[in-house]
């Protein structure tokens, strides 16, 4: 029996050693870090690049009615440093103007933009990364015993006596 209490013990030492050092140590788990971070950065640059998307779709007309003014305060400018025009210039540069006018009131109206986000809603997060056991020995139930056999001590057991014969 104190054989068996000091091979345990010794096991229990070994154990305890191989825990802490596959624990500290373990690739796998620095390389679920590095799938984390390749995950959010990913997802980051999704994100920015959606932003960049609103920010489009919501500056658009905004910048090309600035830029369609500045075209036509130009050829205002020209007109007049030039003074080549004639009435039908001036009713067309104030059609332009009413043109500006309408334009700017439907910018000034928030433009209507809806994110969608279903298909993320639909990612099963669980089969992106997940682990699986895979054994690197395997031992059968008559090499284990075989092993105790061999190591085993022998123990003497005695026989009962018998009763005398009469």
């Amino acid at each position: 029996m104190a054989s068996v209490i000091a091979r345990r013990n010794s096991l229990l030492d070994k154990i305890d050693k191989a825990t802490q050092r596959h624990n500290l140590h373990n690739p796998l788990i620095a390389q679920i870090n590095e799938w984390e971070d390749m995950m959010i950065e990913k997802i980051k640059i999704v994100a920015d690049n959606t932003r960049q998307q609103v920010s489009q779709l919501v500056n658009s007309k905004r910048t090309k009615l600035s830029d369609d003014f500045k075209r036509f305060s130009q050829e205002l400018a020209n007109l007049r440093e030039t003074e080549n025009f004639i009435e039908a210039d001036l009713n067309q540069m104030k059609y332009k103007l009413n043109e500006f006018n309408h334009e700017l009131k439907h910018i000034t109206k928030p433009v209507l933009v809806e994110l969608h986000t279903e298909l993320s809603n639909q990612i099963v997060w669980n089969q992106l990364i997940y682990v699986e056991e895979k054994s690197n020995h395997t031992v059968t139930q008559q090499q284990l015993y075989q092993q105790v056999e061999e190591e085993q001590e022998p123990i003497v057991i005695s026989a009962p006596k018998q009763p005398p014969k009469i």
